[in-house]
């Protein structure tokens, strides 16, 4: 009995041995085309927890994705175990490559001799995926603009989940500056291009190396290919990579002494507020400084200092830096507005602008200016005497043509014809009249109400906004406001400037200045709003139609005894 227990038992570790065959291996494809992925199926039979295997030995192949699957079947009483690895490979370089025998389970695979086709982008009308890279310069300057343009051209296929690599490169300032899709037909074939554009900035002089570029995509149908109902749905997966580059980084020309500006275009210009200007002692009038460079970024641009004038203050405020992202790269925009005010009457020599930079087109220096300028400052303002009055010359008598109608026949012809005439333009006058005065008496009557109205509503709406920045103190909210208020004041001429507002009212003048210098922060100048908030009072009170009594806001600020204490 135990015997037969034994031969049992030697029969059965028997068959399981036979039974245990060797791992498998195979590829979905051979050849392969190189940047385009493949299946590499491992598969071990009737093992229990089989070894997987190691695929870090694999040369010149790149794991994408792995997955594992069991399976276990029954056939009557045989029972069938079996465990099979799918790997997603991918090839970056053509030619011969062997997959070598790999441990799976208790065994090993046989070897792979894969045949990986190369890929002639350019030249290959059977290519559907096209990717360059391409750079605009290959010596430059350090902070040079380097435009590197990436094109997918993309033939008869869809494709999804599409990536570049980052674009990382040691001393060098990176910026996408543009991208664009559009669709081309070439040779009769529609395209589907895709353009993204980076601005390179090298820092330092040397040889610029400019790594390889890896695109992935992955493909969803081809033209004229139907997806089968057992095909996978995510379709096979796509890389091409672009060759490495290197770009020459020259050092500053030694000539170059000021600050360091490569540019292929600068423009430098000013604006004057009013235009031309007008200088009077203690008037502030505003100039403003633009400068647009190309192929360059805002904070590339030099800064300047303000000139020390003698008898004249310069306030700058601080600078508007802009970088424009365009398709032929980056442009830089800078603005500064400085406020002049002169304390002294006479001749004076604004400074010009200079501004030194490199001309990579040229490989030349060049120097943009805006000259100097010559001006003369008026006296300040006298209040007590704000006009003079024009002396007119007395007219001198001249003799007068006399028409003598006592002649014979002058009368008579005289009141006949005049009489005809005079009735003509009377019914002429009388006829206008009655189509005016039947098609457009009720029209113009209500025209000339609702505008009344409204002009009535906004000056009130104009009024409370002056006293409402006045009660905040805010004196650029103050100028704003007083500037509409004067808009709908004075339509027909409205004041540009606050200097104007006050040659039309003198009783603000002094207030305005005043606010005006404490706002540009001129030393030693003291200002409050109790001034200003009278005076305008004073002066809204003057026009009973801009609805003061209506809206004491200002009155109710400052009481009477203020008021009284301030003139005191």
């Amino acid at each position: 009995m135990v015997s037969r227990f034994l031969l049992i038992s030697i029969i059965l570790l028997l068959s399981y041995n036979f039974l245990q065959a060797s791992p498998k291996a195979w590829v979905g494809k051979n050849p392969v085309s190189m940047g385009e992925s493949f299946r590499f199926i491992i598969e071990v039979e009737n093992e229990k927890d089989p070894r997987e295997p190691d695929l870090t030995v694999l040369k010149d192949l790149k794991v994408l994705n792995r997955s594992v699957q069991n399976q276990t079947s029954i056939v009557g009483t045989k029972l069938s175990r079996k465990v099979i690895w799918t790997y997603e490979l991918v090839s970056m370089r053509s030619g011969k490559i062997k997959i070598p025998e790999l441990h799976a389970g208790k065994g090993f695979t046989e070897s792979i001799m894969l045949d990986v086709l190369a890929v002639n982008q350019k030249n290959s009308p059977q290519e559907f995926l096209v990717f360059e890279a391409d750079l605009d310069l290959e010596e430059v300057y350090p902070q040079q603009q380097v435009l590197l343009t990436l094109k997918i051209i993309r033939k008869g296929v869809q494709l999804e989940n599409e990536s570049i690599t980052p674009l990382d490169i040691k001393n060098t300032r990176v910026r996408k500056v543009y991208q664009n899709s559009y669709r081309n037909i070439v040779k009769g074939q529609q395209q589907v291009v895709t353009e993204i554009r980076f601005s390179l900035f090298a820092e330092n002089p040397g040889i610029l190396t400019l790594p390889s570029i890896q695109y992935q995509g992955v493909v969803t149908s081809r033209r004229g290919q139907s997806r089968s109902l057992f095909q996978n749905s995510t379709g096979s997966r796509i890389f091409r990579k672009s060759p490495e580059r290197t770009i020459t980084v020259k050092p500053i020309p030694e000539d170059y002494q000021e600050w360091w500006l490569p540019t292929s275009g600068l423009e430098l210009q000013e604006k004057w507020e009013p235009n031309p200007p007008q200088f009077r002692v203690g008037e502030p009038v505003t100039r403003t400084i633009i400068v647009h460079a190309k192929g360059v970024e805002a904070e590339q641009l030099p800064e300047w200092l303000n000139p020390d004038l003698d008898d004249m203050k310069i306030y700058s405020e601080s600078p508007v830096l802009e970088t424009k992202e365009t398709a032929t790269g980056l442009n830089a925009l800078g603005k500064t507005n400085q406020a002049l005010i002169p304390s002294k009457a006479g001749n004076f020599m604004i400074p010009g602008v200079r501004i030194q930079w490199w001309d990579v087109n040229n490989k030349t220096i060049q120097i943009s200016k805006i000259p100097e300028r010559q001006v003369t400052v008026l006296p300040l303002w006298d209040s007590d005497n704000p006009a003079k009055l024009v002396q007119i010359d007395e007219v001198s008598e001249m003799p007068l043509s006399v028409i003598n109608i006592d002649e014979p026949g002058f009368k008579d012809l005289f009141w006949k014809y005049g009489t005809f005439v005079f009735l003509g333009l009377w019914l002429l006058t009388m006829g206008l009249w009655f189509a005016r005065a039947l098609f457009a008496k009720e029209s113009s009557a209500l025209k000339k109400e609702e505008h009344e109205r409204a002009g009535t509503k906004n000056l009130r709406q104009c009024v409370l906004k002056v006293e409402n920045s006045i009660i905040k103190k805010d004196p650029a909210l103050i100028r704003k406001s007083i500037l509409e208020w004067a808009e709908m004041r004075w339509p027909e001429d409205p004041p540009r400037r606050l200097v104007d507002i006050g040659e039309k009212e003198i009783k603000l003048k002094e207030s305005l200045l005043l606010m005006e210098r404490h706002r540009y922060g001129e030393v030693g100048v003291e200002w409050n709003s109790e001034m200003l908030a009278s005076q305008f009072q004073k002066v809204s009170q003057m026009h009973p139609e801009e609805g003061s009594q209506k809206n004491p806001k200002i009155k109710e600020l400052y009481p009477e005894s203020l008021k009284e204490n301030q003139w005191n």
